[in-house]
């Protein structure tokens, strides 16, 4: 079985330019044993409303089964969070292969954050490989001021002026 190290080294240095590292050397034996995933790039906020969509590419060498899930979600399953499918059956070698999740419109809570993961599993020797991405789902704003005038008027005959003051919102909202 073919065997690559690799080297993993930290270097730390203060403001006074003390510097200090440590390494670590990590041998593994014929790395196409397990299932590769990588998570696509994502926002790290969403609005609620939107229909986002999250992907991982998966490279295997066997035959192999993939699954979406939550931990963030009691009962992902079967939460009607998910427009797609979760579970994904693929025979044979593959090559950074698309996956995707579509998650529906506001199914998710505001201001909470999520973490979803992708799991790959060989049928030949159950070797796991996965990947977890999270996602914050925007918080509306709070606390403003709403004015209306006239208070009253005639439908498609009054004109009324909206006036907003106070609200408060995070700075790096979409």
């Amino acid at each position: 079985l073919p065997t690559i190290i690799y080297n993993f080294t930290v270097l730390v240095t203060n403001a006074k330019g003390d510097s200090s590292q440590a390494f670590c050397l990590v041998q593994v034996q014929n790395s196409t044993i397990f299932p590769s995933i990588v998570m696509d790039a994502v926002a790290t906020k969403y609005n609620p409303a939107s229909n986002i969509v999250l992907g991982g590419r998966l490279s295997a060498s066997n035959s192999v089964q993939v699954v979406w899930s939550s931990p963030s979600i009691l009962n992902f399953e079967s939460s009607g969070t998910a427009n797609s499918p979760l579970s994904q059956i693929f025979t044979g070698k593959v090559s950074s292969v698309p996956i995707l999740l579509s998650i529906a419109p506001n199914s998710l809570t505001p201001g909470l954050t999520y973490t979803f993961q992708l799991q790959a599993t060989y049928y030949v020797n159950g070797a796991i490989g996965s990947a977890a991405v999270n996602i914050e789902i925007n918080r509306p704003p709070t606390g403003g001021n709403l004015v209306v005038t006239p208070a009253k008027g005639v439908a498609f005959n009054t004109t009324f002026a909206f006036m907003t003051s106070n609200w408060q919102d995070d700075a790096s909202d979409l």
